[in-house]
């Protein structure tokens, strides 16, 4: 019985159908990352998937309100360089004295006999008025000159946040794409294995019935299917997380059910690029801490403003009644026009602590841009050699595929003909299925290690293109 053909993966043949298609494989070919099923209309691609999450991770969303929320923060901070215009209405009794007192303006009474210095009672007046003043800030130090420019630098490092959030969105994605990607081609791998496990069973059974094979030797081949159907179970429940990791980051429920397209030949490009290893170009990371670092400057600079004198203008318009002239009350109108200067002299040093401190966050984030470019050229040389490692992987992954197939086959049509031993059939077994579970693994890596290099270079979003 020969069944050597058929207890590999379809891929391992040179020729196979799907949906009816008669196609045609250059051989050698890679046995595991084949397209072995037939894809329906809700399959992801790796495209799908990245358009997805753009348009519906709510982390997405929150930092683009938090742009939104700076640039009316930018608006409003230009708006204090114009006048304001307040309105005021009031009504009410005033009681400024009960009397007043002339000195200078002896009286004598002869009704009641007294004399003295006259004495005017006034009492309580009512006071009704209606007033609209306008106020111009003059000079304040380039305080307020510089609010706005730390409000515009603020915007502008939230527009580089919403940059960013994007880039880790599609690093997430990709990542959890591939990993997804890997553990279905492990499973495949693992129920390839099953089968020839089943097949060999039914060999060994056969050969046991007909005296040629001893008992125990049954029991060891059914501690290899205990095995195979472990790494099967394994693999299911890698599939089940990964999928719900990858549904989370696209914006949907990590219970919905996703499936994607099982396919690899956006194949990373090797030798790596020239026009990736020439670039050092500052990160978002970097730009982010920069824009802050001008903010800072900007708001330390308007506390400074601030201890300088504030010189604002005042004009106000009024219409009321004085009520002064308690026998012949009337309305009238009058106006007035003010320069008002003002200068703290003393407020317990709280000024110059603001200052202070404000003076620390900068040289803080100034020491944190040195240590974040730093980290950074770690990043992209640590990115950058697993990349290499994960390309030799993969070509020794494949060279132990090739060699895990020809033992498999010699060691299949040997114990057929009795001159191989149970034993040495299951270990050609299990080095076929280790093999193809490391390749599996080598070229998920692959593509993980090229998406990592291109986040430590700030070029997540050029994955899918094609690099010439």
């Amino acid at each position: 019985m020969n069944y050597r053909g058929k207890l590999l993966f379809p891929i391992l043949n040179s020729q196979f159908s799907i949906l009816n298609l008669h196609i045609t494989l250059p051989s050698p070919v890679f046995f595991l990352f084949s397209l072995s099923f037939c894809l329906s209309a809700a399959d992801y691609t790796l495209s799908d998937c990245l358009n997805k999450a753009l348009e519906s991770n709510p982390e997405i969303e929150q930092a683009k309100k938090h742009l939104e929320a700076s640039g009316y923060q930018a608006k409003q901070a230009k708006t204090f360089f114009y006048p304001t215009t307040d309105m005021t209405a009031s009504t009410g009794t005033v009681s400024e004295s009960s009397s007043i007192r002339f000195e200078s303006m002896p009286y004598s009474s002869p009704l009641t006999e007294s004399s003295g210095p006259l004495v005017m009672q006034i009492g309580e007046k009512e006071r009704s008025e209606l007033s609209v003043r306008l106020s111009q800030k003059v000079y304040t130090g380039g305080m307020l000159q510089n609010k706005a420019k730390a409000a515009s630098e603020k915007e502008q490092a939230a527009i580089y946040e919403l940059e960013l959030r994007r880039d880790q969105i599609r690093h997430e994605v990709i990542r959890a794409f591939y990993q997804l990607m890997k553990a279905m081609e492990m499973k495949k791998v693992a129920l390839a294995g099953r089968e020839q496990i089943n097949r060999h069973l039914q060999d060994a059974t056969n050969l046991l019935n007909q005296g040629m094979l001893m008992k125990n030797e049954l029991l060891t081949i059914d501690m290899k299917k205990c095995d195979i159907d472990l790494m099967i179970i394994q693999s299911e429940h890698l599939i089940a997380k990964t999928k719900a990791l990858l549904a989370e980051r696209m914006g949907l429920s990590p219970q919905d059910e996703l499936t994607i397209e099982s396919s690899l030949s956006d194949k990373p490009p090797w030798p790596i690029p020239s026009v990736f290893l020439e670039k050092n170009r500052l990160r978002m990371e970097q730009l982010i801490t920069k824009q802050m670092i001008s903010a800072s400057n900007a708001e330390l600079n308007a506390l400074k403003g601030s201890e300088l004198p504030q010189v604002g203008l005042t004009l106000s318009a009024h219409h009321g009644w004085p009520g002064f002239i308690s026998n012949d009350p009337q309305w009238s109108s009058w106006w007035q026009a003010q320069l008002q200067v003002s200068w703290n002299v003393f407020d317990m040093g709280r000024k110059r602590l603001a200052i202070s401190e404000m003076s620390a966050e900068k040289e803080k984030l100034e020491s944190s841009m040195q240590s974040l470019g730093n980290k950074i050229a770690l990043d992209r040389l640590n990115t950058r050699l697993n990349y290499e490692e994960c390309r030799k992987n993969t070509e020794i992954a494949s060279k132990k595929v090739a060699s895990a197939q020809e033992n498999f086959r010699i060691v299949e049509d040997q114990f057929h003909s009795g001159t191989a031993t149970n034993a040495t059939f299951l270990d050609a077994q299990t080095d076929l299925t280790k093999a193809g579970m490391e390749q599996a693994v080598a070229m998920a890596d692959l593509r993980i290690a090229w998406a990592d290099f291109l986040m430590s270079l700030g070029e997540i979003k050029h994955f899918l293109k094609k690099i010439e």
